[in-house]
């Protein structure tokens, strides 16, 4: 209840981060092709560790570092399936 909030320390243990918040997908995007990231370039396979994670959807978007950079869009074009980052959220 909102009476259990009686402190800053209480509401801290109670919060949680955006990255635990999410339940998307994760595409881990390589530290050579974060900068494609931020500046909301479409992601390929090949710019991503373990390929693109769902058929179609949201995904988040992390570095190597497991830091959420995006949320991005699963979307199918001519040359195959890619993510497109639609929210970026951290700078470089």
């Amino acid at each position: 209840t909102l009476d259990q909030l009686d402190s800053r320390d209480a509401v801290e243990r109670r919060l949680l981060s955006v990255d635990q918040a999410l339940t998307l997908p994760t595409a881990v995007v390589l530290a050579e092709s974060a900068e494609r990231v931020h500046s909301g370039a479409a992601l390929s396979p090949s710019d991503l560790t373990g390929g693109i994670p769902s058929a179609e959807g949201w995904v988040q978007i992390k570095n190597t570092a497991g830091n959420l950079l995006a949320l991005g869009e699963v979307k199918t074009g001519p040359a195959g399936p890619y993510v497109q980052p639609r929210r970026v959220l951290s700078g470089k």
